[in-house]
C-alpha cells in the first residue's frame, strides 16, 4: 500500500507543467452541468409573452370574422376561411425566401406594423359601414398574405434565441402557447362578439400587434449572436422552387407533408368553420360557440405541456 502510494505520487509529480495544464483544462471543459445544457434564455420567454398576446388577439379576431361570416351561410364562411388559408399556402415559400434575403427580424417587424394598420382600418370601417361581406373578404386576404411572410420568420425564432438542448423544451412551450391561445382565443372571441362586436375584436388585435412589434424591436440588438444566413444564389422564385423540389424528392419529407396537409384539410375546419355554423344553426349564442371551438385544442395542450415540463435525461446532450 505504501509503495503504491509513493509510485502514484511520483507519477503525478513527474508531469511537466504543460501536461498538468492540459489535464486541468480537460477537466474544466468536460464538466458542463445539465442545467447549463438545457437553459432557456430570458429573451426567449419575453418573446414568447409577445407571441402569446399576438396569438390571442389573432384567434379572437379570427373567431369573430368567421362567426360574422357564418351569418351569410356556410358557403360565404368557407370563402372567408379560404381567403385566409390559401394565401398562406401560395406565398409561404416566398415568405421564407424573403426572410433569407432581408432578414427575419425585418420581415416580422414590418408584418406586425402592417397588421396594426390593417386591423385599425377594419375596425374603423366596421364602425362606419357595419359588418359587410367585402370587408370580411378583404381583411381575410390581407391576414393570409401577411401570415405567409410572417410565419417562416417567426418559426425560426426558437432556434435563434435558444441554443443547445433547451431547444426541444422551447419548441414544446411554443406549441403549448399556440394551443392555449386557440382555446382561450376562441372562447374570448365568442365573448367579445356577443358583447362588443367585430370592431372591438379588430382594435384588440391591433393592440397585440403593437406589443409584439415593440418586443421584437427591443430584443433585436440583444439577439444578434445568430445572424441571418446569407441569401443563396438565384432569385426568390428559384429558391422557392428549390424548396419544393427538396420536399418532393425526400420520401420521408414528402409523406410527412402529405399527412399534415390531409390532417389540416379535414381537422382545421372543425373548430374554425363547422362549430360556428353548427352553433348558429342550433340557435346558440357566440359565447357557447366560442367554448365549443376552443375545446378542440385542449388535448393538444395537455400533450405539449407534458413535453415542456419533462426534463431531458442526464445522459443526453
Amino acid at each position: 500500500m505504501t509503495l503504491d502510494l509513493v509510485e502514484g505520487q511520483s507519477c503525478a509529480g513527474s508531469q511537466t507543467p504543460r501536461e498538468a495544464g492540459r489535464e486541468s483544462m480537460t477537466v474544466s471543459y468536460d464538466k458542463p452541468t445539465q442545467a447549463q445544457r438545457t437553459v432557456i434564455p430570458r429573451e426567449y420567454w419575453i418573446w414568447l409573452v409577445g407571441v402569446s398576446l399576438s396569438l390571442l388577439g389573432s384567434q379572437i379576431m379570427a373567431f369573430a370574422m368567421i362567426w360574422m361570416a357564418a351569418g351569410w351561410g356556410g358557403f360565404f364562411a368557407g370563402a372567408v376561411l379560404t381567403a385566409i388559408t390559401l394565401p398562406r399556402v401560395v406565398f409561404l415559400l416566398a415568405g421564407g425566401a424573403l426572410a433569407d434575403r432581408i432578414g427575419a427580424w425585418r420581415v416580422m417587424i414590418t408584418s406586425d406594423f402592417t397588421m396594426v394598420a390593417a386591423t385599425l382600418l377594419l375596425g374603423g370601417a366596421v364602425l362606419v359601414l357595419g359588418v359587410q361581406p367585402y370587408l370580411l373578404l378583404t381583411a381575410a386576404l390581407v391576414i393570409g398574405v401577411v401570415d405567409a411572410f410572417y410565419l417562416p420568420s417567426s418559426g425560426s425564432m426558437p432556434r435563434r434565441l435558444v441554443p443547445g438542448a433547451g431547444l426541444a423544451r422551447a419548441m414544446s412551450a411554443r406549441q403549448a402557447i399556440g394551443q392555449l391561445a386557440t382555446f382561450a382565443g376562441a372562447s374570448a372571441g365568442g365573448l367579445v362578439v356577443a358583447t362588443a362586436g367585430l370592431a372591438a375584436a379588430a382594435f384588440m388585435n391591433a393592440g397585440t400587434f403593437v406589443v409584439m412589434a415593440a418586443i421584437l424591436i427591443g430584443l433585436r440588438p440583444r439577439s444578434s449572436a445568430m445572424p441571418t444566413p446569407p441569401p443563396a444564389g438565384g432569385n426568390a422564385l428559384r429558391r422557392s422552387a428549390d424548396g419544393l423540389r427538396v420536399a418532393w424528392s425526400d420520401p420521408l419529407l414528402r409523406s410527412t407533408l402529405g399527412l399534415i396537409a390531409m390532417a389540416a384539410g379535414f381537422l382545421l375546419p372543425v373548430s374554425g368553420l363547422l362549430v360556428p355554423l353548427l352553433a348558429q344553426q342550433r340557435g346558440w349564442n357566440a359565447g357557447t360557440g366560442g367554448l365549443l371551438a376552443g375545446a378542440v385544442a385542449l388535448g393538444i395542450v395537455a400533450v405539449a405541456l407534458t413535453v415542456t415540463a419533462t426534463e431531458p435525461s442526464p445522459g443526453r446532450d
